[in-house]
């Protein structure tokens, strides 16, 4: 079963951590930082740090803290005071005495402690509340990671729009300065009208593409803001990841470990089984110590007081419930038998997103390869049109359509370098390592123990900590 708190980590894991930081911050020398985010750093660290939906899944585990010492409570004694006050009249005769009329004032004051001695039930159900706690946390995590992704995914889309939205203006330009050029041949009849038409045609085409490139800019901006809080500046498109997992069989390995949708379904399945142990106390006897002092006046007559002090000790032994004990305890079973299939499922869950993550990476790796080939060839083949027009055996539609697709390449080297980025987030989201420590954020990382060593052994006091 996973531990309930991540350990501190190795030194090759803070190594690991240190390369990881550092690939994150690669493009950020000399960078400059105006108030908006430049930087992934930015954008990861204000996502850790205001996201609501991260907030709220603290504030979510938080509740479940509580549940700890609720059951502790099974242990603890219940301390309760009693009183009362009246006013009474009574009247009688007896001859051959005058009438005699009494005004009482009764009044009674109790104090009684009860402390459980043994009860089977109360175990279990601390250990179960622990096991919920646990897998709270796992759930925190699993937030964390997505808000961390939705965050990187963000900036990539806001950084990649940002050089495609820039290819965009420049093929505009090489398409009107090639749109002027012909106009001047056209007036020394070195170039014709159908030239000049086929040039406006691809420009109305590139200023639609142009068009839909800002659009899409500003779609992503509006997502960066909602995940990160901040407003989108000049974003460069990061370098790929480092301290990712070697192979795909390292993958799936460190999925079964770390993921935390495997972990929060591991100690669900152990709270489960915690209930089948609570519902089974149920069935045992419970032992208890109860003490009271009592304290009477003017309850017989006037002026009259009593004092009244108990010990004692109460057994309880249940012997029939109707049959509701039995059937929690079967229903108990069932639910365990449940959760332990629903930890299979989450098990193979995760293999199979590492197995996905992987592959995509790869796949990710390979368009990138290829595009920036492509570009490269693009780049040449261009130059050779460009030598063969001025030639004259080239016509303006065979240099118009190298010039694009030189452009249409360097667009898809721009998406191929934002898809491996982010299929580098999608795999250490998929292993369990996309957290803010793995990371190494600049910010205060949020340590669950706090909170719930704050709450676990109070036995008084309202405040709640975090809560707004």
């Amino acid at each position: 079963m996973p531990r309930p708190v991540r350990p501190a980590l190795s030194t090759r894991a803070s190594f690991r951590r240190l390369i990881l930081a550092a690939s994150l911050g690669v493009l950020l020398a000399g960078t400059p930082r105006p108030g908006a985010a430049q930087s992934l750093i930015d954008a990861l660290s204000s996502a850790y740090e205001t996201n609501p939906d991260l907030l709220g899944a603290r504030s979510a585990l938080r509740a479940v803290n509580e549940g700890v010492p609720q059951a502790l409570g099974g242990w603890r004694p219940t301390v309760e005071f009693t009183g009362s006050a009246g006013y009474s009249r009574e009247a009688y005769t007896e001859p051959p005495l005058p009438r005699v009329v009494e005004h009482l004032y009764p009044r009674e004051s109790e104090l009684a402690v009860t402390q459980p001695l043994f009860d089977a039930a109360t175990a279990s159900s601390v250990a179960g509340a622990e096991a919920l706690v646990r897998a709270q946390r796992a759930d925190l995590a699993s937030t964390e990671q997505q808000v961390l992704l939705d965050a990187a995914q963000a900036y990539l889309d806001v950084a990649a729009n940002l050089q495609i939205l820039q290819l965009r203006h420049e093929t505009e330009k090489a398409l009107g300065d090639q749109i002027s050029s012909i106009e001047q041949r056209l007036q020394i009849h070195e170039a014709t009208r159908a030239d000049l038409d086929q040039a406006r045609s691809r420009l109305a085409g590139a200023r639609a593409d142009t068009a839909d490139a800002l659009s899409q800019l500003n779609q992503s901006r509006k997502s960066f803001r909602l995940v990160t809080g901040l407003e989108a500046g000049t974003l460069p498109l990061p370098a790929s990841l480092a301290g990712l997992p070697a192979s795909r069989d390292e993958a799936i390995a460190q999925a079964r470990r770390a993921n935390p949708g495997v972990i929060a379904a591991g100690f669900r399945e152990q709270a489960a089984r915690d209930d089948i142990e609570k519902a089974l106390g149920a069935l045992y006897p419970s032992l208890d110590l109860a003490g009271s002092v009592a304290q009477n006046y003017d309850t017989l007559s006037k002026d009259s007081s009593e004092t009244t002090a108990t010990l004692g000790l109460s057994v309880t032994v249940p012997l029939y419930q109707q049959g509701v004990v039995y059937s929690e305890v079967r229903q108990a079973k069932q639910t365990a038998s449940q959760r332990r299939l629903a930890t299979e499922k989450a098990r193979r869950t995760a293999e199979q997103s590492a197995e996905d993550a992987w592959q995509t990476l790869v796949a990710a790796r390979t368009r990138l390869t290829a595009y920036q080939e492509q570009v490269k060839a693009a780049a040449q083949a261009l130059s050779g049109v460009r030598r063969e027009y001025r030639l004259g055996d080239k016509t303006i539609s065979d240099l118009l359509d190298q010039l694009l697709e030189l452009k249409n390449a360097q667009i898809g080297a721009v998406g191929a370098a934002r898809d491996e980025v982010l299929a580098d987030f999608q795999l250490l989201s998929a292993v369990g390592r996309l957290n803010a420590g793995e990371l190494g954020l600049p910010v205060e990382v949020y340590d669950p123990d706090l909170d719930y060593q704050k709450v676990r052994n109070a036995w008084f006091g309202l405040d709640a900590p975090g809560a707004e």
